[in-house]
């Protein structure tokens, strides 16, 4: 295990420093020394002290309030996983530029939420914090890593249930927006094409029925769909007589 003395060589400050460092929370130092004799206690393995500052970036798609519950948990389970580790609670941010303005506050940042960002703001953001993991979607994924779930699978798992329990006509209210970088596609490829190529080989005739929507939870989105559904029907009645 390391000493005292090796830490505090190798991060360039006294043995007095680092002891109280760690063990007065009082200690007042400046923040860049702070983080760089935790991370040198940390690369030695002296104790388990090192508690990286996160910044969760959520910041919501340009004029849209969103209410999307997809959403809504990833930020419940990112408070949670935070507490059970131990570390501290995440800080929520609104604005990719306030985040790299405050860049020196923290070790590392996650994003939530399906904003397309500036090119020019993301690059400016990895030059002062690079480590950081998109969830879901990546802006940038030359610039950074992202946890995204397998949405192909989870279609053939929601249609398979849904067969089982009998049913044949079968709607399919997707996202629209970007998945990769700054491309945007006109329904979200990995859940729609998955969906539309599964249900003629399970033996379902019937056509689908395809709403797309954006993150915005739109108060009439009901009456949208009811609409839609209504024509339909009718003319599927049409055709049969």
């Amino acid at each position: 295990m390391a000493t005292l003395k090796e830490v505090a060589e190798r991060a360039g400050v006294s043995q007095s420093t680092v002891s109280r460092l760690l063990n007065d929370p009082s200690f007042s130092i400046k923040e860049e020394t702070r983080r760089r004799v935790l991370r040198v206690c940390e690369e030695l393995g002296y104790r388990n002290v090192f508690r990286p500052a996160i910044a969760v970036l959520d910041a919501p798609p340009s004029g849209e309030k969103l209410q999307d519950a997809y959403f809504s948990d990833l930020r419940k389970v990112l408070a949670e996983c935070a507490e059970s580790m131990e570390l501290d609670q995440p800080t929520f941010i609104r604005s990719i530029r306030e985040l790299t303005e405050r860049a020196a506050e923290f070790d590392g940042f996650i994003t939530v939420d399906a904003t397309v960002f500036p090119e020019a703001d993301l690059r400016a953001l990895h030059a002062a914090l690079p480590h950081g993991v998109c969830i879901d979607t990546n802006p940038a994924p030359h610039l950074f890593d992202s946890v995204r779930p397998d949405l192909s699978q989870t279609m053939l798992d929601a249609l398979d249930a849904m067969i089982a329990a009998g049913r044949r006509r079968i709607a399919f209210l997707g996202g629209v927006g970007s998945i990769m970088g700054t491309h945007d596609y006109p329904e979200d490829i990995r859940t729609f094409k998955t969906c539309a190529y599964y249900l003629p080989l399970a033996g379902i005739v019937a056509s689908l029925v395809v709403f797309l929507l954006t993150v915005k939870i739109d108060e009439n989105m009901h009456d949208h769909i009811v609409e839609q559904l209504e024509a339909r029907l009718a003319s599927e009645e049409t055709d049969k007589q």
